[in-house]
């Protein structure tokens, strides 16, 4: 199980990479520089903590993620961005819901980790922004930096473009999607 958590934090490349010495990092991370070298040789001993305090001295977090063997990871939330960059702007309602789908049945953070693509709207990802923000809240985790970031929209986007709905919209939109001034139903995650 250790392992996995290991390889995905390549400590020693990232000392090659970034030209910092075990020593240099050891005073950035306030440890000592013989477990800086037992991390790079990615000791199985060594404790989360220590991970995460040399991961900051390299300006990097240590993030636990969790995952599911029947996860699908063509519904990630980066995934599901470069569906829509694909299939065009108007096909974001079946991607992101199948996304929502996949993260309610196996709860993998894997699909929230990574942010949309950089190349959607900024309306589209400050939609996926605050849907995960609000699947996160509803299952008690901590959303990823990149879902709680405020993306404002220039103007107030009412997913539903019924102008009979938008007065109730204004009511019912939870507070991670009014931040980006998204107004949805109480309902809009909510599938049959």
């Amino acid at each position: 199980m250790y392992n996995l958590l290991y390889n995905l934090f390549p400590l020693k490349a990232l000392l090659a990479k970034l030209k910092i010495s075990e020593c240099e990092l050891a005073r950035r991370s306030a440890i000592s520089r013989l477990t800086v070298r037992s991390l790079s040789r990615q000791f199985e001993g060594a404790r989360l903590k220590t991970w995460a305090e040399a991961a900051e001295g390299l300006d990097y977090e240590v993030v636990l993620v969790s995952q599911s063997a029947k996860t699908q990871p063509d519904c990630s939330v980066q995934a599901v961005g470069y569906q829509v960059l694909l299939d065009g702007e108007d096909s974001w309602k079946i991607h992101f819901m199948n996304f929502v789908d996949e993260f309610r049945r196996t709860l993998d953070t894997r699909l929230i980790v990574l942010p949309p693509p950089r190349q959607l709207s900024q309306r589209l990802q400050a939609l996926l922004g605050s849907m995960v923000s609000y699947l996160c809240h509803e299952s008690e985790i901590a959303a990823p930096k990149w879902a709680e970031r405020i993306l404002p929209l220039a103007d107030p986007w009412f997913v539903s473009e019924s102008e009979a709905l938008k007065p109730m919209m204004i009511l019912e939109t939870p507070l991670e999607f009014k931040r980006n001034l998204i107004f949805v139903g109480e309902n809009f995650l909510d599938r049959a």
